[in-house]
């Protein structure tokens, strides 16, 4: 009997020119063992199908079954036990908390799960040791190597026992020896469990995967199967949500901010929203994500880049080119994506951290950020605490109470007082050309920029911030 079945399974998106299906009526099953490998190129609905696994999407038509239970039929009781007890995600970039420990980011799940603290601490301890990392028990994750990072937060995924675990781009941040130990862990556990992996590294792939299912525009061309997986019964654990775990934030943030101990309750609740986001079953996320967003300016951006993959002959493996694209191939890309507005600008020439100056003295620590509506006019004016915003003048920002604090000035004071920035760099491109084989733009600027404006956002979320059309 099948651990995991999918039915008909599709997804779509709405675009100007029609739905989008990023995946196209697949069907699948999985034994409750193995160590399954969906690949293809970029687009062809990897991480979707796992995103989907993992109920972090829904999707548009077709069912999943776990264990023969509907997914989408499950109450929301179900679906939390979904995934404290039978699903466990693996990220590429860890999403690791760098201020905790090791033991303490491991801990979370059984703590969540309502587990004895006493007895979840020796069983991450056990943990620890079976797979070499006792060492790294109390060191910090921001002092970690990205292959032990990588290992954390695999043991993090493991520890409550589920039946499946995915991964997405395990090995992608690595370098091959790291690579190498992470697949021998994923190896060992798939054994016990259903592993399922998506990744481009096709020698890690063909080296360790018992299944290859390749994706192209949605679909299944290729499903290999390459070792004989065995079904194991599965032991039922009973598990009930506790908050008794949010003591071990509120320690951490009293101690970071000794300063502002007030405050430490509401950062909690916010870090929580986050986190209950990351592992799909926190209920009333959403209400607390809204408090954050409508307390801090809304800045979201992305950048685009064109890629080509080229096969190597006579070997599994391949290479890949990234320029930048052009304006009439951006523009004919996102018209499937209406939601998306390309605006051509030069803000990547801006460093996130420029060199600053205020009366004679330098700015150290404040970040520039680019903003579409730096008139306030669509969102963000209920923050607005002193000045004006900007209107026609480019020398003109926004800062927010912390960039204030910094400067050793009163908002009021600081209204309508100049600060200068300079900053300098050169970028190469090349041509293809035998006589010119390189062009070297260098782009440099020394602004002396007016304080228009300063916002009040959640001062324990932010660094100090000049917003810059």
């Amino acid at each position: 009997m099948s651990i995991l079945r999918v039915d008909s399974l599709s997804k779509s998106f709405a675009t100007q020119s029609g739905n989008f299906f990023a995946l196209n009526n697949i069907s699948l099953s999985f034994s409750s063992t193995g160590l399954v490998s969906i690949v293809g190129k970029s687009g062809s609905g990897k991480s979707t199908l796992l995103n989907i696994l993992m109920g972090i999407e829904k999707p548009s038509s077709g069912k999943i079954f776990f264990n023969n239970k509907d997914i989408s039929k499950m109450s929301d009781k179900e679906f939390s036990k979904y995934h404290l007890d039978d699903v466990s995600m693996v990220y590429q970039h860890y999403n690791l908390f760098l201020e905790l420990s090791a033991k303490e980011n491991i801990i979370l799940p059984l703590l969540m799960r309502g587990e004895n603290h006493k007895k979840a601490d020796k069983e991450v301890d056990e943990l620890l040791k079976k797979f070499s990392l006792d060492y790294l028990a109390n060191q910090k994750c921001k002092l970690m190597s990205g292959g032990e990072k990588q290992r954390v937060a695999i043991l993090r995924a493991i520890i409550t026992s589920p039946k499946m675990l995915l991964c997405d781009e395990p090995t992608g941040a690595l370098d091959r020896q790291n690579s190498q130990i992470i697949m021998q862990i994923l190896k060992q556990l798939s054994k016990s469990m259903l592993v399922v992996m998506v990744s481009h590294n096709k020698e890690i792939v063909e080296e360790y995967s018992d299944r290859i299912i390749t994706l192209k525009d949605g679909k299944i061309v290729d499903d290999k199967l390459i070792n004989e997986c065995f079904e194991r019964n599965a032991n039922k654990t009973k598990s009930s949500y506790s908050s008794k775990w949010s003591k071990l934030f509120t320690k951490l943030n009293l101690k970071l901010n000794k300063k502002k101990n007030i405050f430490s309750a509401l950062a909690c609740t916010v870090g929580f929203a986050s986190i209950f986001l990351s592992f799909g079953f926190y209920e009333g996320s959403q209400t607390s994500q809204d408090n954050a967003l409508n307390n801090n300016l809304a800045v979201l951006h992305a950048s685009a880049s064109e890629k080509t993959y080229f096969d190597i002959v006579n070997s599994p493996l391949s290479y890949e080119k990234s320029v930048r694209p052009s304006e009439e191939s951006l523009r004919k890309n996102l018209r499937e994506f209406s939601s998306l507005i390309y605006e051509p600008n030069l803000s990547y020439l801006f460093p996130s951290y420029p060199y600053g100056t205020y009366k004679n003295k330098n700015i150290d620590n404040f970040q520039m950020v680019p903003i579409y509506d730096i008139s306030l006019e669509s969102y963000g004016k209920s923050l607005l605490v002193s000045g004006y915003p900007p209107k026609e003048d480019i020398c003109e920002v926004i800062v927010n109470e912390e960039f204030v604090k910094a400067l050793n000035e009163t908002n009021e004071e600081a209204i309508d007082d100049y600060f200068n920035i300079n900053y300098f760099t050169s970028i190469s491109y090349s041509t293809s050309d035998n006589e010119t084989p390189f062009i070297k733009d260098e782009f440099s600027f020394d602004y002396e920029l007016r304080i228009s404006a300063v916002v009040k956002e959640f001062s324990f979320l932010n660094t100090p911030k000049v917003y810059y059309s």
